[in-house]
This record gives structure tokens, sequence and C-alpha cells, in this order.
């Protein structure tokens, strides 16, 4: 694009080609010329205001009447109410069926069937804790040969129904000690306690020769049960004490204070001496008493 002279103003150089007002206006402020006026003036861009809360909650508001009223001037559909049919009625029209018909008035007839028993019983055959103490003595048979088991209490004196199993426990061959009885016992313990029958057993003594437990039978019986380890030279006095009953055991200890001697479930003592007793009979000869069976002893 070329002029033949220097251009002079911005309303000059419009009359080029491709030059507007925009250019000419910009040309006057390059050469300090004021020749493209006001109404001239190229038309700057209006940058679009933020709107405000208000303004943005108003136009909400107007659009939300506009949809509104856009939807009520919508023609609605007609809905058509389904009739429910015969067979099936509605949840709400259901009606409640009641069987009106006379009904029969059944008797109960008294059941044969007998109670059953308790599952805890508290006391135990004879015959049962005779077959008891046959498996006790042979546990302790394969332990030491010379070893002797007594089912004391109860049993011991002739009772039908045992309450309470006390199992006495003694060596012959060792007439001061337990050893080879505690070994008998923790046999009996671990052969009863996999069997089943034994439960809750624990030692009730530091020496370790007393255990007490519960014995639970297949018959739902349950009992319990009491193991003690006795040295041979305390067995007559230990034999009285826990085959009983009380009275017969305290009215020995009465007999032995009236002489000044005191009896327990070790010994016999006159002062500091022992008293020699080998069995029962022993004991009630020195205490001048006229001996009495087990099986008397009530």
């Amino acid at each position: 694009m070329e002029y033949p002279e220097r251009l002079k103003s911005g309303k000059q150089a419009m009359k080029l080609k491709w030059i507007g007002k925009s250019i000419g206006w910009r040309i006057d402020k390059v050469l300090g010329t004021d020749t493209v006026g006001p109404k001239d003036e190229p038309e700057t861009p209006e940058q679009p205001q933020r709107p405000r809360a208000s303004d943005s909650s108003s136009t909400n508001t107007t659009n939300t009447t506009n949809t509104t009223n856009e939807q009520s001037k919508r023609p609605k559909k007609r809905t058509t109410a389904r009739k429910p049919s015969v067979d099936t009625p509605t949840p709400r029209m259901r009606a409640k069926f009641v069987d009106a018909s006379p009904q029969r008035s059944r008797s109960r007839r008294p059941s044969s069937r007998q109670p059953r028993a308790s599952s805890s019983l508290s006391s135990l055959p004879r015959e049962t804790a005779s077959r008891l103490l046959e498996a006790v003595r042979n546990i302790a048979m394969q332990v030491s040969k010379h070893s002797h088991v007594v089912l004391a209490d109860s049993y011991r004196r002739g009772h039908q129904q045992v309450s309470r199993l006390v199992f006495l426990i003694t060596e012959r061959t060792l007439p001061k000690s337990t050893r080879r009885g505690q070994e008998v016992l923790r046999s009996l313990i671990a052969t009863l306690r996999q069997s089943g029958l034994l439960k809750d057993a624990s030692y009730i003594s530091q020496q370790r020769t007393n255990v007490k437990g519960k014995a639970h039978f297949r018959s739902g019986h349950q009992l319990p049960i009491w193991f003690i380890c006795i040295p041979a030279c305390e067995w007559p006095f230990a034999l009285l004490r826990y085959t009983g009953p009380h009275d017969i055991w305290t009215q020995l200890q009465t007999a032995a204070s009236n002489k000044g001697w005191r009896l327990t479930e070790k010994t016999l003592l006159n002062g500091y001496i022992t008293v020699r007793a080998m069995t029962e009979r022993d004991v009630f000869r020195q205490l001048n008493l006229v001996y009495l069976a087990p099986t008397d002893r009530e």
C-alpha cells in the first residue's frame, strides 16, 4: 500500500483502503493531531460484570417461576385409574377371611410318658460305686502292687445309696511315707480325667496328698469325690475318721479326752507318747470301748 505524500493526520490515512476509524484514531495519537473526532473513536469492548449474590438469587427465583409457569401452561395428562381385578384385590381393599365353621373341642388325653429324671442326681447306687472301686483298685495296682484302696464314708457303712465318694489310698511297705501313694494318685487323676468321669479336680494340701473334685457319670449322677493319701502308720485312725459317722467319731474323741489322751485322724497320743494301734479294733480296745463294725456305726 503506497501513498504519494507523507501522512499528516489520521483522517488523511483513512482515505486509504483497509484503514478504518480505529487505526486513524491511533495514527492521530502518534502524530499528535486531532482529526478524528470523538464520534469516530473506536468502541471499547465492555467487560462483563460479575453477578452479585442477591442478583443470582433473584435470577434463580425468576428461573423457578418461569419453569413453574411453563409447567402450568403445559396440558395435563389424563390418568386413568386401574380397576382392581376380582381375583386379586388391592391390599387396602383386601378383607380378612374368618373361618366361621364350628370348631371341634379337642380333649387332651393323659400322656402315658413318665417324667424324666433330673440330670444331676445326688446319690449313686451301691452297685455303680462298687464297679468304680474295682476300677480304681486296678489302676492303683498297675502303679504299685502293694497299694491298698478303700472306699469309706456311707459305702463302707453298708448304705445302698452313696452320697459322697471318699477313697483312702495307702502303701503297705512304706509305713511313714506317702511317696508311692502320690504316684498312684497322679495316675488315678490322669486316667479319670481322660475318661471324663473326674472334673474340677484340685489339690487341697501343700503335700499334694488330697484331691477334691466332681464325679460325672453317664447315668446323670454327679457326686463329690475325694482322694486321700495316708501313710500306713496312720491308717486305722484315718479309717475311723472318714468312715464316720460324725457322732461316732466325736464319741471316740470324748472317750480319749476322759482318759487324758488326744485322738486325731493321724494318731492317738497319751501326752507326747503315741499309743500303739494297728487296726480299728485296737483303737476301741485302747479306749475301753466295745468294737463296732462299720455297718453298725449308725
